[in-house]
């Protein structure tokens, strides 16, 4: 188990099938272009060296110093960098498919371009890291520290970002689709044009958030603390914002917030959307595209005499009925020119003027 202090010794050994190099002293070695790869480098002080272009693919760094190191362009995709000490390292163009970074240090680290495909980073931080079209698709991000981070046109499609904290960050027109927030901090963040849609933000953080022209269509912000956010021209259709926290200034147009009693609301001809909060609601989207969310019956079976919902134009054609729960517990049935709509045998809405004889369309279900 040779300790080496010299890239030419490191080399040498590896050429004669030697793979394990742990605590050994490398700092400020020239080792670019170099293949390592399955070589064993933990606990290795790799500060400052050059692995430009180096193949590093299941090498294992875990808890190495790669402080200010240069891994542009470097191959280390299933390699271990847990507990790894990445901060102000060069990742740029990096390989890190499916890498493993639990609890790395990457802090101010060069993630240019890198592609994290479903790589691990659990816990680890990334305060201040350069992620910019970076793709971090399907990665573990749960629990990372992101604070200031740029991940601007970033991948994070399906992503795994539970309780992160992205405080702070620049995310605009990054592809979120998909992806898992729930009880992430996204408190002054700026989301600019990013794509949300099918996001699960329920309990999400998302206070004073920059989230103009964002596409949240499909996404459940169910108890999101969106207070202070700018939601102008934010998209959306189908979204899920029962019991969200919303200021009355947000920016988002058309958005129709009932109370906790009898609402009469009545939109207009853009897309609008509707919210119900308990009580006897009446609801009358006009044209355009309309979201209308009937009231959260989660953990609590509905009281007839005291939580009903009319929609006078549903057209499920264009407009969407958001619903808690499963299609399972719902029932739809026609009545003359109405549909009426039922939650566990319970009738809870009227659907005016239109026929609807199944959930395939105009309906979207949030667990």
């Amino acid at each position: 188990m040779p300790a080496v202090n010299t890239a030419q010794n490191l080399l040498s050994l590896y050429s004669q099938k030697v793979r394990t190099f742990s605590n050994s002293i490398l700092n400020g070695a020239n080792l670019r272009n170099a293949n390592l790869s399955s070589a064993n480098l933990s606990s290795a002080n790799l500060s400052n060296a050059n692995l430009s272009n180096a193949n590093l693919s299941n090498a294992n760094l875990a808890n190495a110093n790669l402080y200010a190191a240069n891994l542009t362009g470097a191959v280390l995709s299933r390699a271990n960098l847990s507990n790894a000490n990445l901060y102000n390292a060069n990742l740029n163009s990096a390989n890190l498919y499916d890498a493993y970074l639990n609890s790395a240090n990457l802090i101010y680290a060069k993630l240019n371009s890198a592609n994290l495909t479903v790589a691990n980073l659990a816990n680890a931080t990334l305060s201040g890291a350069n992620l910019s079209s970076a793709n971090l698709y399907a990665a573990n991000l749960s629990s990372a520290n992101l604070t200031y981070a740029n991940l601007a046109n970033a991948n994070l499609y399906d992503a795994y970002l539970y309780d992160a904290n992205l405080k702070a960050a620049h995310l605009n027109s990054a592809n979120l689709s998909g992806a898992n927030l729930y009880y992430a901090n996204l408190t002054g963040a700026d989301l600019t044009d990013a794509n949300l849609i099918g996001a699960y933000l329920a309990n999400a953080t998302l206070r004073s958030t920059g989230l103009t022209y964002a596409n949240l269509t499909g996404a459940n912000l169910r108890y999101a603390d969106l207070t202070g956010a700018n939601l102008k021209g934010v998209k959306v259709l189908g979204a899920n914002l029962f019991n969200a926290k919303l200021s009355s200034n947000s920016g988002l147009d058309n958005l129709y917030i009932g109370k906790p009693k009898n609402d009469t609301l009545i939109g207009t001809s853009k897309d609008d959307f509707f919210v119900g909060q308990g009580g006897r609601d009446t609801f009358t989207g006009g044209a355009g595209k309309d979201t209308f969310t009937i009231n959260d019956f989660v953990g609590a079976k509905p009281s007839l005499f005291t939580d009903y919902t009319t929609v006078k134009d549903f057209k499920p054609v264009d407009d969407f009925i958001v619903l808690q729960g499963k299609s399972d517990q719902y029932s739809l049935t026609q009545r003359g020119t109405d549909v009426f709509l039922s939650h566990s045998g319970q009738e809870i809405a009227t659907l005016q003027n239109s026929h609807v004889s199944n959930f395939s369309q105009g309906f979207s279900f949030f667990g």
